[in-house]
């Protein structure tokens, strides 16, 4: 409560300071509040637009609220700035895939198997969701990938 306090506090004096914003933030995540969380990253990512951690923050936030269309906007911010962050790109490929924009998670997906090789569990993204959107050769193309890669994953079979 103390720390809450404290950084409102300066957020309040200093109407420019993104850390207090980014902070307040950090604490409402270890509160599972996250409709508060993702305002005060918004604010902070608003005051320092270069703030590429607020941007990833606030998208997963917003997932963790359940707010999958508002989360992809920070979401892909977080990408711009951090192209080779397995994180951000995570995050977006879930925030496509609950709403419905498959084509784009697909393409997070391939993204991160590109970022990681070696990690079948992106070739299995791949494979599941271009199966959902009925491309069957793409699915196929995504398994054997994903065999290749983990041939004793019983589930791949």
């Amino acid at each position: 409560e103390g720390a809450e306090q404290a950084l409102k506090d300066v957020a309040k004096k200093d109407t420019t300071n993104y850390e207090a914003h980014y902070y307040l933030g950090r604490i409402y995540d270890d509160l599972q509040d996250f409709s508060k969380s993702a305002g005060e990253y918004g604010k902070s990512a608003e005051l320092n637009p270069d703030h590429s951690d607020s941007f990833l923050r606030w998208g997963l936030a917003l997932l963790r609220d359940m707010k999958d269309e508002e989360a992809v906007a920070p979401l892909k911010q977080a990408v711009k700035q951090l192209p080779d962050s397995v994180p951000a790109h995570a995050y977006l490929a879930v925030a496509y895939e609950n709403i419905g924009e498959l084509k784009k998670a697909i393409g997070e997906y391939k993204t991160l198997a590109k970022l990681e090789p070696d990690n079948p569990e992106h070739q299995k993204d791949v494979a599941y969701l271009e199966r959902e959107s009925g491309n069957t050769g793409g699915a196929i193309d995504a398994l054997d990938k994903a065999i290749e890669l983990d041939p004793d994953d019983p589930m791949l079979y």
